[in-house]
Protein backbone atom coordinates (compact mmCIF):
# COMPACT_ATOMS: atom_id res chain seq x y z
CA UNK A 1 0.00 0.00 0.00
CA UNK A 2 1.49 3.37 -1.10
CA UNK A 3 2.41 5.52 1.82
CA UNK A 4 2.27 2.78 4.48
CA UNK A 5 5.51 2.09 6.28
CA UNK A 6 6.81 -1.18 7.92
CA UNK A 7 6.42 -0.76 11.63
CA UNK A 8 6.78 -3.96 13.87
CA UNK A 9 7.45 -7.71 13.09
CA UNK A 10 5.55 -10.29 15.13
CA UNK A 11 6.21 -14.10 15.57
CA UNK A 12 3.18 -16.38 16.30
CA UNK A 13 3.06 -20.19 16.81
CA UNK A 14 -0.02 -21.86 15.31
CA UNK A 15 -1.38 -25.28 16.44
CA UNK A 16 -3.64 -27.81 14.64
CA UNK A 17 -5.22 -31.15 15.80
CA UNK A 18 -5.35 -34.05 13.40
CA UNK A 19 -8.07 -36.72 13.03
CA UNK A 20 -6.73 -38.92 15.70
CA UNK A 21 -6.46 -36.08 18.17
CA UNK A 22 -2.77 -35.30 17.89
CA UNK A 23 -1.80 -31.63 18.05
CA UNK A 24 0.74 -30.21 15.62
CA UNK A 25 2.36 -26.73 15.96
CA UNK A 26 4.17 -24.31 13.52
CA UNK A 27 5.64 -20.74 13.76
CA UNK A 28 4.11 -17.80 11.74
CA UNK A 29 5.81 -14.40 11.14
CA UNK A 30 3.95 -11.12 10.14
CA UNK A 31 4.48 -7.35 10.34
CA UNK A 32 2.18 -4.29 10.97
CA UNK A 33 1.98 -1.24 8.64
CA UNK A 34 1.78 2.48 9.91
CA UNK A 35 1.18 5.99 8.27
CA UNK A 36 4.22 7.41 6.48
CA UNK A 37 5.91 10.72 7.50
CA UNK A 38 6.58 13.05 4.55
CA UNK A 39 9.67 15.22 4.11
CA UNK A 40 9.23 19.03 4.00
CA UNK A 41 11.37 20.87 1.48
CA UNK A 42 11.37 24.67 2.04
CA UNK A 43 13.72 27.63 1.66
CA UNK A 44 12.03 30.93 2.59
CA UNK A 45 13.57 34.19 1.35
CA UNK A 46 16.14 35.53 3.78
CA UNK A 47 17.12 38.12 4.71
CA UNK A 48 14.23 40.51 4.19
CA UNK A 49 13.88 44.16 5.18
CA UNK A 50 11.56 45.30 7.91
CA UNK A 51 8.34 46.62 6.50
CA UNK A 52 8.25 44.15 3.64
CA UNK A 53 5.35 41.69 3.71
CA UNK A 54 5.83 37.96 3.22
CA UNK A 55 5.36 36.86 -0.35
CA UNK A 56 5.18 33.87 -2.64
CA UNK A 57 8.86 33.04 -2.10
CA UNK A 58 8.16 32.50 1.58
CA UNK A 59 5.14 30.26 1.00
CA UNK A 60 6.78 27.76 -1.36
CA UNK A 61 7.22 24.63 0.78
CA UNK A 62 6.73 21.15 -0.70
CA UNK A 63 6.00 17.75 0.91
CA UNK A 64 7.40 14.50 -0.52
CA UNK A 65 7.51 10.84 0.39
CA UNK A 66 9.85 8.44 -1.37
CA UNK A 67 10.49 11.16 -3.99
CA UNK A 68 6.78 11.50 -4.61
CA UNK A 69 5.31 14.99 -4.25
CA UNK A 70 2.32 14.60 -2.00
CA UNK A 71 1.75 18.26 -1.25
CA UNK A 72 -1.58 18.24 -3.05
CA UNK A 73 -2.79 15.45 -0.69
CA UNK A 74 -2.89 17.90 2.19
CA UNK A 75 -2.53 21.58 3.11
CA UNK A 76 0.33 23.83 4.23
CA UNK A 77 -0.03 26.29 7.11
CA UNK A 78 2.69 28.82 7.91
CA UNK A 79 3.40 30.23 11.36
CA UNK A 80 5.47 32.98 12.94
CA UNK A 81 7.70 31.73 15.76
CA UNK A 82 6.47 28.14 16.12
CA UNK A 83 3.92 25.72 14.77
CA UNK A 84 0.60 26.60 16.24
CA UNK A 85 1.57 30.22 16.85
CA UNK A 86 0.54 33.26 14.84
CA UNK A 87 -0.52 32.25 11.35
CA UNK A 88 1.58 33.94 8.66
CA UNK A 89 -0.12 35.25 5.52
CA UNK A 90 0.83 37.31 2.48
CA UNK A 91 0.21 40.47 4.51
CA UNK A 92 2.36 39.54 7.49
CA UNK A 93 5.22 41.88 8.43
CA UNK A 94 7.90 40.27 10.60
CA UNK A 95 9.59 42.26 13.32
CA UNK A 96 13.17 43.25 12.75
CA UNK A 97 16.02 41.00 13.84
CA UNK A 98 16.32 37.18 13.96
CA UNK A 99 12.90 35.59 13.51
CA UNK A 100 11.55 32.06 12.99
CA UNK A 101 9.13 31.04 10.29
CA UNK A 102 7.46 27.59 10.38
CA UNK A 103 5.37 25.50 8.04
CA UNK A 104 3.21 22.46 8.72
CA UNK A 105 1.80 20.02 6.18
CA UNK A 106 -1.38 18.23 7.25
CA UNK A 107 -2.76 15.37 5.09
CA UNK A 108 -6.33 15.55 3.94
CA UNK A 109 -8.74 13.29 5.86
CA UNK A 110 -8.75 10.76 3.03
CA UNK A 111 -4.96 10.39 3.43
CA UNK A 112 -4.72 10.60 7.19
CA UNK A 113 -4.26 6.83 7.50
CA UNK A 114 -1.40 6.87 5.02
CA UNK A 115 0.54 10.00 6.02
CA UNK A 116 1.30 11.84 9.16
CA UNK A 117 1.54 15.59 9.50
CA UNK A 118 4.99 17.08 9.02
CA UNK A 119 6.51 20.49 9.88
CA UNK A 120 9.66 22.52 9.43
CA UNK A 121 10.92 25.70 11.18
CA UNK A 122 13.68 27.84 9.77
CA UNK A 123 15.35 31.06 10.92
CA UNK A 124 14.73 34.20 8.89
CA UNK A 125 16.62 37.45 9.25
CA UNK A 126 14.69 40.75 9.07
CA UNK A 127 17.05 43.64 8.51
CA UNK A 128 16.26 47.10 9.87
CA UNK A 129 14.70 49.42 7.31
CA UNK A 130 16.91 52.30 6.31
CA UNK A 131 15.68 55.80 7.06
CA UNK A 132 16.26 59.18 5.39
CA UNK A 133 16.12 62.62 6.96
CA UNK A 134 14.44 65.49 5.14
CA UNK A 135 15.65 68.80 6.50
CA UNK A 136 15.76 72.38 5.25
CA UNK A 137 16.71 74.67 8.13
CA UNK A 138 15.70 78.31 7.76
CA UNK A 139 18.68 80.37 6.62
CA UNK A 140 20.00 82.98 6.90
CA UNK A 141 19.21 84.01 10.42
CA UNK A 142 20.12 87.29 12.06
CA UNK A 143 22.59 87.33 14.91
CA UNK A 144 22.16 87.23 17.87
CA UNK A 145 18.94 85.32 17.27
CA UNK A 146 18.73 81.91 18.95
CA UNK A 147 18.01 78.73 17.07
CA UNK A 148 14.33 77.84 16.92
CA UNK A 149 11.61 76.03 15.05
CA UNK A 150 12.98 77.24 11.73
CA UNK A 151 16.11 75.15 12.32
CA UNK A 152 14.69 72.28 14.39
CA UNK A 153 12.31 71.14 11.66
CA UNK A 154 13.77 67.84 10.40
CA UNK A 155 11.55 64.89 9.49
CA UNK A 156 12.46 61.25 8.85
CA UNK A 157 10.89 58.50 6.79
CA UNK A 158 11.40 54.89 5.83
CA UNK A 159 10.28 54.72 2.26
CA UNK A 160 7.02 56.64 2.26
CA UNK A 161 6.34 56.09 5.97
CA UNK A 162 6.97 58.91 8.42
CA UNK A 163 8.75 57.27 11.35
CA UNK A 164 9.70 60.35 13.40
CA UNK A 165 7.49 59.27 16.30
CA UNK A 166 9.40 55.98 16.62
CA UNK A 167 12.57 57.74 17.68
CA UNK A 168 14.05 61.13 18.50
CA UNK A 169 16.13 63.91 16.89
CA UNK A 170 19.26 65.42 18.32
CA UNK A 171 20.78 68.55 16.72
CA UNK A 172 24.45 69.40 16.85
CA UNK A 173 26.62 72.45 16.17
CA UNK A 174 29.22 70.99 13.86
CA UNK A 175 29.36 67.22 13.15
CA UNK A 176 27.11 64.65 14.77
CA UNK A 177 28.39 63.96 18.24
CA UNK A 178 29.64 67.50 18.74
CA UNK A 179 28.02 70.27 20.76
CA UNK A 180 24.29 69.68 21.16
CA UNK A 181 22.22 72.55 19.73
CA UNK A 182 19.05 73.71 21.46
CA UNK A 183 16.77 76.72 21.77
CA UNK A 184 19.46 78.60 23.71
CA UNK A 185 22.12 78.20 21.03
CA UNK A 186 23.36 81.37 19.30
CA UNK A 187 25.51 80.74 16.23
CA UNK A 188 28.30 83.13 15.26
CA UNK A 189 28.00 85.37 12.19
CA UNK A 190 29.09 83.49 9.08
CA UNK A 191 28.50 80.05 7.56
CA UNK A 192 27.86 77.52 10.34
CA UNK A 193 27.39 73.77 10.13
CA UNK A 194 24.35 72.34 11.84
CA UNK A 195 23.71 68.57 11.92
CA UNK A 196 20.84 66.38 13.05
CA UNK A 197 20.63 62.69 13.93
CA UNK A 198 17.53 60.54 14.29
CA UNK A 199 17.78 57.43 16.47
CA UNK A 200 14.98 54.88 16.81
CA UNK A 201 13.80 54.05 20.31
CA UNK A 202 14.88 50.73 21.82
CA UNK A 203 11.54 49.13 20.91
CA UNK A 204 12.08 49.95 17.22
CA UNK A 205 15.85 49.62 17.13
CA UNK A 206 15.68 46.35 15.18
CA UNK A 207 13.08 47.75 12.78
CA UNK A 208 14.72 51.01 11.69
CA UNK A 209 18.24 52.23 11.22
CA UNK A 210 19.38 55.60 12.49
CA UNK A 211 20.16 58.41 10.04
CA UNK A 212 21.75 61.85 10.03
CA UNK A 213 22.08 64.96 7.88
CA UNK A 214 24.06 68.19 7.94
CA UNK A 215 23.34 71.64 6.51
CA UNK A 216 25.00 75.02 6.31
CA UNK A 217 23.20 77.76 8.23
CA UNK A 218 24.11 81.33 7.27
CA UNK A 219 24.13 83.80 10.13
CA UNK A 220 24.12 87.47 9.14
CA UNK A 221 24.17 90.75 10.99
CA UNK A 222 21.25 92.11 8.88
CA UNK A 223 18.55 90.37 6.90
CA UNK A 224 18.21 90.82 3.12
CA UNK A 225 15.07 92.49 1.77
CA UNK A 226 13.16 92.87 -1.46
CA UNK A 227 11.19 95.98 -2.37
CA UNK A 228 8.29 96.11 -4.83
CA UNK A 229 6.44 99.12 -6.24
CA UNK A 230 2.82 99.69 -7.27
CA UNK A 231 0.74 102.63 -8.57
CA UNK A 232 -2.90 103.28 -7.76
CA UNK A 233 -3.56 105.01 -11.13
CA UNK A 234 -1.67 104.15 -14.27
CA UNK A 235 -2.13 105.92 -16.61
CA UNK A 236 -3.21 109.13 -14.86
CA UNK A 237 -4.28 112.58 -16.11
CA UNK A 238 -1.89 115.49 -15.79
CA UNK A 239 -2.25 117.49 -12.52
CA UNK A 240 -4.11 114.60 -10.90
CA UNK A 241 -2.67 112.78 -7.92
CA UNK A 242 -1.05 109.36 -8.19
CA UNK A 243 0.01 107.31 -5.16
CA UNK A 244 3.03 105.03 -5.31
CA UNK A 245 3.27 102.25 -2.71
CA UNK A 246 6.59 100.56 -1.93
CA UNK A 247 6.45 97.24 -0.05
CA UNK A 248 9.62 96.10 1.72
CA UNK A 249 9.73 92.39 2.66
CA UNK A 250 12.56 90.44 4.32
CA UNK A 251 13.60 87.59 2.04
CA UNK A 252 15.06 85.81 5.07
CA UNK A 253 14.17 86.57 8.65
CA UNK A 254 11.10 87.98 10.30
CA UNK A 255 12.04 91.43 11.59
CA UNK A 256 9.71 94.11 10.14
CA UNK A 257 11.74 96.70 8.20
CA UNK A 258 11.73 100.28 9.48
CA UNK A 259 13.04 103.56 8.16
CA UNK A 260 12.20 105.33 4.91
CA UNK A 261 11.90 104.77 1.18
CA UNK A 262 12.97 107.33 -1.43
CA UNK A 263 11.00 107.50 -4.68
CA UNK A 264 12.69 108.46 -7.96
CA UNK A 265 11.54 109.62 -11.38
CA UNK A 266 14.48 108.40 -13.39
CA UNK A 267 17.47 109.65 -11.38
CA UNK A 268 15.55 112.51 -9.76
CA UNK A 269 14.19 112.04 -6.24
CA UNK A 270 10.54 113.07 -6.07
CA UNK A 271 9.86 112.37 -2.40
CA UNK A 272 10.19 109.98 0.54
CA UNK A 273 7.80 107.85 2.56
CA UNK A 274 8.10 106.39 6.06
CA UNK A 275 7.67 102.65 6.46
CA UNK A 276 4.89 101.20 8.59
CA UNK A 277 3.89 97.59 9.19
CA UNK A 278 1.64 96.31 6.42
CA UNK A 279 -0.18 93.84 8.61
CA UNK A 280 0.93 91.00 6.34
CA UNK A 281 3.81 89.00 7.75
CA UNK A 282 7.05 90.94 8.18
CA UNK A 283 6.36 93.35 5.30
CA UNK A 284 6.26 97.13 5.66
CA UNK A 285 4.90 99.77 3.27
CA UNK A 286 5.68 103.39 2.41
CA UNK A 287 3.57 105.68 0.21
CA UNK A 288 4.16 108.80 -1.87
CA UNK A 289 1.37 110.88 -3.42
CA UNK A 290 2.30 113.44 -6.09
CA UNK A 291 0.67 115.69 -8.70
CA UNK A 292 3.90 117.03 -10.15
CA UNK A 293 4.58 114.53 -12.92
CA UNK A 294 4.63 116.05 -16.39
CA UNK A 295 2.88 114.57 -19.40
CA UNK A 296 4.68 111.53 -20.77
CA UNK A 297 6.33 108.31 -19.62
CA UNK A 298 8.11 108.19 -16.27
CA UNK A 299 10.54 105.54 -14.97
CA UNK A 300 9.59 105.31 -11.30
CA UNK A 301 11.70 103.39 -8.76
CA UNK A 302 11.76 103.18 -4.98
CA UNK A 303 14.88 102.63 -2.88
CA UNK A 304 14.80 101.31 0.68
CA UNK A 305 17.70 102.67 2.72
CA UNK A 306 17.83 99.79 5.24
CA UNK A 307 18.05 99.81 9.05
CA UNK A 308 20.06 98.07 11.78
CA UNK A 309 18.36 94.74 11.05
CA UNK A 310 17.53 94.99 7.35
CA UNK A 311 19.61 95.44 4.23
CA UNK A 312 18.83 98.08 1.61
CA UNK A 313 17.01 97.13 -1.60
CA UNK A 314 15.66 98.85 -4.71
CA UNK A 315 12.62 98.06 -6.85
CA UNK A 316 12.54 97.30 -10.52
CA UNK A 317 11.33 100.17 -12.73
CA UNK A 318 7.62 100.95 -12.90
CA UNK A 319 6.58 102.84 -16.04
CA UNK A 320 4.02 105.48 -15.09
CA UNK A 321 2.08 107.18 -17.92
CA UNK A 322 0.83 110.75 -17.43
CA UNK A 323 -1.67 111.81 -20.10
CA UNK A 324 -3.53 114.93 -21.25
CA UNK A 325 -6.56 115.77 -23.37
CA UNK A 326 -7.67 118.64 -25.59
CA UNK A 327 -10.98 120.43 -26.29
CA UNK A 328 -11.37 122.11 -29.69
CA UNK A 329 -14.33 123.79 -31.38
CA UNK A 330 -15.26 122.40 -34.77
CA UNK A 331 -15.98 124.80 -37.64
CA UNK A 332 -18.08 126.94 -37.84
CA UNK A 333 -17.25 128.58 -34.55
CA UNK A 334 -19.73 131.47 -34.95
CA UNK A 335 -23.50 131.60 -35.33
CA UNK A 336 -26.21 134.32 -35.62
CA UNK A 337 -29.79 133.60 -34.64
CA UNK A 338 -32.98 135.43 -33.73
CA UNK A 339 -34.31 135.42 -30.18
CA UNK A 340 -36.16 132.23 -29.24
CA UNK A 341 -34.20 130.06 -31.68
CA UNK A 342 -31.46 127.46 -31.01
CA UNK A 343 -27.83 127.40 -32.09
CA UNK A 344 -25.77 124.20 -32.35
CA UNK A 345 -21.99 123.90 -32.02
CA UNK A 346 -19.75 120.81 -31.99
CA UNK A 347 -16.53 120.25 -30.09
CA UNK A 348 -13.90 117.51 -30.27
CA UNK A 349 -12.52 116.13 -26.97
CA UNK A 350 -9.43 114.02 -27.71
CA UNK A 351 -6.60 112.25 -25.82
CA UNK A 352 -3.25 113.89 -26.48
CA UNK A 353 -1.00 111.54 -28.48
CA UNK A 354 0.39 108.99 -27.90
CA UNK A 355 -2.60 108.23 -25.66
CA UNK A 356 -5.63 106.83 -27.46
CA UNK A 357 -8.13 106.65 -24.58
CA UNK A 358 -8.96 108.66 -21.48
CA UNK A 359 -7.66 107.26 -18.16
CA UNK A 360 -10.49 108.95 -16.22
CA UNK A 361 -13.94 110.39 -16.87
CA UNK A 362 -14.32 113.96 -18.19
CA UNK A 363 -17.20 116.25 -17.20
CA UNK A 364 -18.46 119.10 -19.42
CA UNK A 365 -19.63 122.58 -18.40
CA UNK A 366 -20.52 125.77 -20.32
CA UNK A 367 -20.21 129.47 -19.45
CA UNK A 368 -20.83 132.85 -21.17
CA UNK A 369 -24.36 132.07 -22.37
CA UNK A 370 -26.64 134.96 -23.42
CA UNK A 371 -28.88 136.20 -20.60
CA UNK A 372 -31.77 133.78 -20.10
CA UNK A 373 -30.35 131.17 -22.53
CA UNK A 374 -30.08 127.47 -21.69
CA UNK A 375 -27.65 124.82 -22.99
CA UNK A 376 -27.45 121.03 -23.26
CA UNK A 377 -24.58 118.62 -24.08
CA UNK A 378 -24.66 115.37 -25.98
CA UNK A 379 -23.07 113.32 -24.52
CA UNK A 380 -23.33 114.90 -21.11
CA UNK A 381 -19.91 113.53 -20.05
CA UNK A 382 -17.14 111.29 -21.39
CA UNK A 383 -16.44 107.96 -19.70
CA UNK A 384 -13.06 106.60 -18.66
CA UNK A 385 -11.64 104.38 -21.37
CA UNK A 386 -13.36 106.24 -24.21
CA UNK A 387 -11.44 107.63 -27.17
CA UNK A 388 -11.84 110.86 -29.12
CA UNK A 389 -15.44 112.03 -28.74
CA UNK A 390 -17.55 114.59 -30.60
CA UNK A 391 -19.64 116.66 -28.21
CA UNK A 392 -22.69 118.64 -29.41
CA UNK A 393 -23.68 121.85 -27.58
CA UNK A 394 -27.18 123.18 -28.15
CA UNK A 395 -27.94 126.75 -26.97
CA UNK A 396 -31.59 127.91 -26.81
CA UNK A 397 -32.15 131.68 -26.53
CA UNK A 398 -35.19 133.39 -24.93
CA UNK A 399 -37.77 135.43 -26.90
CA UNK A 400 -37.22 139.25 -26.41
CA UNK A 401 -40.10 141.74 -27.38
CA UNK A 402 -39.93 145.43 -28.55
CA UNK A 403 -41.37 146.76 -25.31
CA UNK A 404 -38.34 145.43 -23.45
CA UNK A 405 -35.69 146.53 -25.95
CA UNK A 406 -35.35 150.22 -26.88
CA UNK A 407 -33.00 151.20 -29.67
CA UNK A 408 -29.78 152.84 -28.46
CA UNK A 409 -30.13 155.42 -31.28
CA UNK A 410 -33.72 156.09 -30.30
CA UNK A 411 -32.63 156.82 -26.77
CA UNK A 412 -29.82 159.08 -28.02
CA UNK A 413 -32.16 161.54 -29.77
CA UNK A 414 -33.07 163.27 -26.50
CA UNK A 415 -29.56 164.66 -25.92
CA UNK A 416 -29.68 166.18 -29.37
CA UNK A 417 -32.96 167.95 -28.59
CA UNK A 418 -31.51 169.13 -25.32
CA UNK A 419 -28.55 170.71 -27.17
CA UNK A 420 -30.92 172.57 -29.46
CA UNK A 421 -32.92 173.92 -26.53
CA UNK A 422 -29.76 175.12 -24.77
CA UNK A 423 -28.72 177.09 -27.88
CA UNK A 424 -32.03 178.96 -28.23
CA UNK A 425 -31.37 181.67 -25.52
CA UNK A 426 -28.16 182.51 -27.31
CA UNK A 427 -29.86 183.19 -30.62
CA UNK A 428 -30.50 186.92 -29.90
CA UNK A 429 -26.91 187.57 -28.89
CA UNK A 430 -25.64 185.85 -31.99
CA UNK A 431 -27.88 188.10 -34.08
CA UNK A 432 -26.36 191.27 -32.53
CA UNK A 433 -22.86 190.07 -33.37
CA UNK A 434 -23.63 190.16 -36.96
CA UNK A 435 -25.12 188.54 -39.86
CA UNK A 436 -22.31 185.99 -40.18
CA UNK A 437 -22.82 184.58 -36.74
CA UNK A 438 -26.53 184.52 -37.27
CA UNK A 439 -26.14 182.37 -40.26
CA UNK A 440 -23.86 179.96 -38.26
CA UNK A 441 -26.41 179.70 -35.47
CA UNK A 442 -29.18 178.95 -37.86
CA UNK A 443 -27.08 176.21 -39.41
CA UNK A 444 -26.38 174.63 -36.01
CA UNK A 445 -30.04 174.66 -35.09
CA UNK A 446 -30.87 173.09 -38.41
CA UNK A 447 -28.34 170.30 -37.83
CA UNK A 448 -29.69 169.67 -34.34
CA UNK A 449 -33.20 169.52 -35.64
CA UNK A 450 -32.14 167.11 -38.37
CA UNK A 451 -30.39 164.77 -35.98
CA UNK A 452 -33.41 164.78 -33.74
CA UNK A 453 -35.67 163.96 -36.64
CA UNK A 454 -33.30 161.18 -37.75
CA UNK A 455 -33.37 159.72 -34.28
CA UNK A 456 -37.13 159.78 -34.32
CA UNK A 457 -37.23 158.07 -37.65
CA UNK A 458 -34.77 155.38 -36.47
CA UNK A 459 -36.87 154.72 -33.40
CA UNK A 460 -39.83 154.13 -35.64
CA UNK A 461 -38.03 151.49 -37.67
CA UNK A 462 -36.61 153.71 -40.32
CA UNK A 463 -33.10 152.06 -39.75
CA UNK A 464 -32.77 148.27 -38.79
CA UNK A 465 -31.28 147.62 -35.32
CA UNK A 466 -32.31 143.99 -34.85
CA UNK A 467 -35.35 141.86 -34.14
CA UNK A 468 -38.18 144.23 -33.11
CA UNK A 469 -35.67 147.07 -33.03
CA UNK A 470 -33.34 145.13 -30.64
CA UNK A 471 -29.63 145.81 -30.95
CA UNK A 472 -27.54 142.70 -31.93
CA UNK A 473 -25.81 141.11 -28.90
CA UNK A 474 -22.76 138.81 -29.24
CA UNK A 475 -21.73 136.30 -26.55
CA UNK A 476 -18.47 134.32 -26.23
CA UNK A 477 -19.55 130.86 -25.07
CA UNK A 478 -16.86 128.70 -23.40
CA UNK A 479 -17.00 124.92 -23.04
CA UNK A 480 -14.79 123.41 -20.31
CA UNK A 481 -13.76 119.76 -20.01
CA UNK A 482 -12.68 118.78 -16.49
CA UNK A 483 -11.13 115.65 -14.99
CA UNK A 484 -10.01 116.05 -11.41
CA UNK A 485 -7.58 118.97 -11.32
CA UNK A 486 -7.12 119.08 -15.09
CA UNK A 487 -9.33 121.17 -17.39
CA UNK A 488 -9.24 122.50 -20.94
CA UNK A 489 -11.52 124.97 -22.73
CA UNK A 490 -12.67 126.03 -26.20
CA UNK A 491 -14.90 128.98 -27.18
CA UNK A 492 -17.46 129.84 -29.87
CA UNK A 493 -19.29 133.09 -30.69
CA UNK A 494 -23.08 133.48 -30.73
CA UNK A 495 -24.88 136.63 -31.94
CA UNK A 496 -28.57 137.13 -31.15
CA UNK A 497 -30.38 139.93 -33.10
Amino acid sequence: MTGLALNTMYHVRAYAINSIGTAYGSDLTFTTLSAATPTINWTPATPITYGATLGSGDFAATATYSSTNIGADGTFTYYVGSVGGTVATSGTVLQGGAQTLCVQWTPASSYSSQYTAASECLPITVNAASTAISWTPATPIISPARLGSGQFNASVSAGSTNVAEYGSFVYYVGPVGGTVANSSTVLPVGNDQLCVQWTPSSFYSADYSSSQACATVIVISTQPTATTLASNANPVFLLNSVTFTATVTPTSGSIVPTGSVTFYDGSTAIGTGTLSASGSGASAIAKLTTTSLATGSHAITASYLGDSNNQASTTTTLTELVEDFSVTANSPTTATIEPGLAATFTFMVSPVSPATTFPAAITLTVSGLPKGATATFSPTSIASGAGSTTVTLTVITPITTLSHNQSPVQGARWPLVAVALLLLPLAGRFRRTGRRLSRMLSLMLLVAAGLTAAGALNGCGGVSTGYFGQAPATSSITVTGTSGSLNHTASVSLTVE
